[in-house]
Order: C-alpha cells, then sequence, then structure tokens
C-alpha cells in the first residue's frame, strides 16, 4: 500500500507515490512533456467580463477605462491558447489589487474546452505569504441561472489550490465542481453547493480526483455524495488531511459517495454528514483504504452511520488508526456495515458511542456475503455482530 503525498513548492505543487519508506529524497532530471511556453495569465479585478479578443494571446478586457484581467478572461484565453498546442497555463490572482475577497460568476460556469490540456489556478502570494483571507469564487445568491463553478473536461488536468467555490447549483451532478478529468485540489473549500445529481460539492466520473488539506461542507445532493461523489471503474479517489462535515444526501454517502477503482482516505475528519439511507458518512462500493483521521457523529435513516461498504468478492476496505465514534443508524451498524466483501482492520481500531435503532451492533454489523474480517478487532466497549443468514 502506497501514500499520496503533495509537495508543495512556493505556490504550485505536485503529488507523488511512495512506494517504499525513505529518509532522504533523490533529486533527479526528468523529460518535459512536448509543448509550447506555458500561458501565464494574473488576475487582477473582482469583474466577471469575458476577454475582449481571445485570439490577441492576452486576456482581459477595458473596465471603467482601464485594462484589466478576470478569471473569466484568463480561461477564456488559456482555452484559445490550448487549442493552438499550449498545453499549460497557470492563472494567479494579485489580490494587492483584486478589492474583493469574492468574484461573483455573473456570467455562468467556468469550462475548459480543449482536450489534452493542464489547468493550474493558483492564489498569488502577497509579500512571500499566502494572501489571507481565502478568495472565494461564488455564483451570486441572486442569481437566477442554475449554474456549477468548474467544469473540467475529459481529458484535461485541472489543479486548484487556495480558492473557495461556493453557491453552485445545478440541476445535473456536480453542484460546485464537475470532473470527468483528472482534478486535484488542495487548501481549498468547497461549501454551501447543491446538486438534483450525485455530488452536492463534487462530482468526478472517470479520470481521477486528489483533494488535500481542504474543507468540504454544507453542501447537498438530491441522490448521492452530499459532499464528494466520485464514480468510475478505472479510476481512483484520494482525500488528505481533509475535513467533509455537515452535508447532505438524499440517498446515500452524506459526506462521501465512492464507486471508483479505489478509495484512499488518510488523516481525513469526516463527521456530522446526513444519508437519508446508507452511510451516513461514507459509502463506498469499491475496496480501499481509511487511515487515520474520524468519523464522528455521522447519521443515516438506513444501515451505516458512519460507514456502509459494499464491495465485490476478493476487495478489501482497510482501517488503520482509525477511530468511528458517536455516529447513528436508522437500521443496523451505527458505526460500520459491512454487506460484502472483505475488512482488514491493521493497528489501533476504535469504536465508540455508535448507536442503532434496530439494535443489535451499534459498532459494527457484518452481513451474512461478508468473506473474511481480520484480526486483531477493534478496541472499544461497542458491539458487533455477525449475521450468518
Amino acid at each position: 500500500m502506497f501514500t499520496r503525498i503533495a509537495r508543495v513548492v512556493g505556490n504550485l505543487f505536485t503529488v507523488v507515490d511512495d512506494t517504499k519508506p525513505s529518509n532522504r529524497v533523490r533529486l533527479a532530471c526528468e523529460s518535459l512533456e512536448d509543448r509550447c511556453t506555458p500561458s501565464d495569465f494574473t488576475v487582477n479585478t473582482a469583474g466577471d467580463g469575458s476577454d475582449a479578443s481571445p485570439n490577441d494571446g492576452k486576456a482581459g478586457y477595458t473596465e471603467n477605462g482601464f485594462w484589466v484581467t478576470s478569471l473569466r478572461s484568463a480561461i477564456e484565453q488559456s482555452n484559445f491558447n490550448a487549442g493552438k498546442g499550449d498545453k499549460i497555463a497557470t492563472i494567479s490572482f494579485d489580490r494587492n489589487q483584486i478589492k474583493s475577497n469574492v468574484i461573483e460568476m455573473k456570467n455562468g460556469h467556468f469550462q475548459n474546452l480543449e482536450a489534452n490540456y493542464k489547468f493550474v489556478v493558483v492564489t498569488a502570494m502577497v509579500d512571500g505569504d499566502p494572501s489571507p483571507p481565502l478568495l472565494v469564487i461564488a455564483r451570486p445568491a441572486n442569481a437566477t441561472e442554475r449554474h456549477r463553478i468548474f467544469t473540467v473536461s475529459a481529458g484535461w488536468r485541472a489543479d486548484i489550490s487556495d480558492l473557495g467555490m461556493t453557491g453552485g447549483d445545478t440541476g445535473e451532478a456536480g453542484g460546485g465542481i464537475k470532473s470527468s478529468g483528472t482534478l486535484l485540489l488542495n487548501g481549498c473549500a468547497v461549501f454551501c453547493d447543491s446538486s438534483d445529481g450525485y455530488g452536492g460539492g463534487i462530482w468526478t466520473d472517470g479520470g481521477s480526483l486528489s483533494v488535500y488539506h481542504s474543507s468540504i461542507y454544507l453542501n447537498q445532493t438530491g441522490q448521492g455524495g452530499g459532499g464528494i461523489a466520485s464514480s468510475g471503474s478505472t479510476n481512483e479517489m484520494n482525500i488528505y488531511g481533509t475535513d467533509v462535515y455537515e452535508n447532505f444526501a438524499a440517498l446515500d454517502g452524506g459526506g462521501i459517495y465512492s464507486t471508483t477503482k479505489g478509495a484512499w482516505i488518510v488523516e481525513t475528519r469526516v463527521f456530522g454528514n446526513t444519508a437519508t439511507l446508507t452511510g451516513g458518512g461514507i459509502y463506498a462500493a469499491r475496496g480501499g483504504e481509511i487511515s487515520g483521521g474520524e468519523i464522528r457523529a455521522n447519521t443515516s435513516g438506513g444501515n451505516g452511520g458512519g460507514l456502509y461498504i459494499d464491495v465485490p468478492t476478493g476487495q478489501v476496505v482497510t482501517l488503520v488508526f482509525a477511530t468511528l465514534t458517536s455516529n447513528h443508524s436508522g437500521g443496523k451498524g451505527g458505526g460500520f456495515y459491512l454487506k460484502a466483501g472483505r475488512l482488514q482492520i491493521d493497528l489501533f481500531v476504535a469504536f465508540t458511542g455508535n448507536t442503532a435503532t434496530l439494535g443489535g451492533a451499534g459498532g459494527m454489523y457484518l452481513a451474512p456475503a461478508v468473506i473474511q474480517v481480520d484480526q486483531p478487532w477493534p478496541s472499544g466497549s461497542q458491539s458487533f455482530e455477525r449475521d450468518l443468514g
């Protein structure tokens, strides 16, 4: 098992896979992808105007007699450059020039349209320090058009850091962000977004999702994954050092809903989420690992107050140094409901204060289809029940 690690360099970062322990870093040169000179744009206004001339190589328009660059104009110019073969764009923000902490989206959502393109959004530094408070991209509260904040198309990679995204509302999936490409969030906040489809805050289908040191909260969905929903048989979901809380799903997975190839949730707190059906905190239909962090005070109307796991035969869900506390299920398995698959418990795992309306296992409920549960049993005063059918 490996751990995903985000290495931060200045205000940009990269993701690496560490496959074995090491106490030193080996420096090496590697070849870059074939590309033209990267596009660099600096947003210096909270306005939402479109690019005056997307084919002139510079992003912006005239506002109050001055030439300014909005986030929308930077994205539009980046899209045009991508079609000419420019594979990378870096968009930063000059917080000394932007006189607001909120950029309101008055002209619809942001979408990248070309394939095979890397789109990087970073928050500008002020005097060498990250610029507080968080810069928020918001759909206006009085907007009549329903739309999300960002759309990442298949074949694209979007790296977004140090941004808030709020107010997204869509009749489809992905209230805040919808991605069919490769999406990486670092130091972001996705909050108060909603969707009729899966993923009140974030929805990914295909590609991959990585979320580091972020907050996903107060989002809601009419289906599954109040905070995050990720699906696809070939992609993975990696969540590290993130808080996922007070999200709501009308179906499954109040905080997180995953049917991806693998879900890796590390040092993450999932708390105060609600699902009408199963998996108040997390619903997972594939293998993966939950390491460190806590799953606390989540509620489901059906089985699995904290966790609901239904993985294919032969796949494994691993718990390492995890705590499940004060979760409640309207069915069985207040802390954990394992419908199918294999559960592996490594090192210290604690179940305390979980409850289930249907009685039986307040801590963990194992359905008849469960193949194997590895020892040792979790610590704590919780009850465990295996249904032999």
